[in-house]
């Protein structure tokens, strides 16, 4: 028979049943008979009380660095997509040119002595090639958009050619001197556009070009010699 105090230190080995059969009889056998080594069994039995720990207060701090971290990527994105968008404006695109700080003029390309005309202040030209010429007298460089817009009409093409004229750094853009041949938006030798209007913007003035056409079917020369012909004659007119 084990007794009283043997009974109390085989408990923790009773309950993890690490004794033998015939010292289990024995235990569980002072158990019914012994309320004491009953009542620290039972405690030994019951599993111990986790610890509180501030958990809650834990994920609300990692909450707090997560929403900070958040907010410092947006910031640094959305400065980086500000930079994208200024630099595009200003290096690509360029902002609006002052017409007094740029010589600009409309210019036939000719051969002959009649035709080789070059007229500032939007007079009209008779030839059928021409080219925009645009020179800056003030720092910076051209940065010439276009943008063209054809409608149909019964007869053909009505086109409409808008150039916006900006200035970029300079060592950017098309450079302090360009010329813009018209040739390359109103081919005389086609014949699909029938009306052609030009439009140059600035940033304190807007130019309206109209092309218009004449069908000449005759001609005579210095001497009085009459010549049958039959073409068109472009020439473009500054718009009041």
């Amino acid at each position: 028979m084990l007794s009283h105090n043997v009974v109390k230190d085989l408990l923790p080995a009773y309950i993890d049943g690490l004794c033998s059969s015939d010292t289990n009889a024995e235990i569980a056998e002072h158990l019914d008979d012994c309320y004491e080594c009953k009542k620290v069994y039972k405690a030994m039995k019951e599993p111990e009380p986790t610890e509180n720990l501030p958990v809650t207060k834990d994920l609300d701090y990692l909450k707090k660095i997560r929403k900070r971290n958040l907010r410092r990527v947006l910031i640094a994105s959305l400065s980086v997509l500000a930079c994208a968008v200024a630099f595009v404006f200003v290096f690509v695109i360029g902002v609006p040119a002052d017409s007094e700080k740029i010589v600009y003029r409309f210019e036939h390309k000719g051969t002959g002595e009649n035709y080789n005309r070059i007229i500032d202040g939007g007079e009209g030209l008779n030839a059928n090639i021409f080219e925009l010429d645009f020179y800056m007298i003030d720092e910076g460089n051209l940065a010439l958009h276009q943008k063209i817009h054809d409608e149909k009409t019964a007869d053909g093409v009505d086109r409409t050619v808008t150039i916006t004229v900006n200035t970029v750094p300079e060592l950017l853009g098309m450079g302090r001197f360009y010329h813009y041949p018209l040739k390359s938006v109103d081919d005389p030798n086609d014949r699909n556009i029938k009306n052609c209007k030009v439009i140059v913007k600035f940033a304190d003035k807007t130019l309206v070009y109209i092309r218009e056409s004449n069908h000449i079917t005759g001609m005579s020369d210095t001497e009085g010699n009459w010549f049958d012909c039959d073409y068109y004659s472009y020439s473009y007119e500054l718009q009041q």
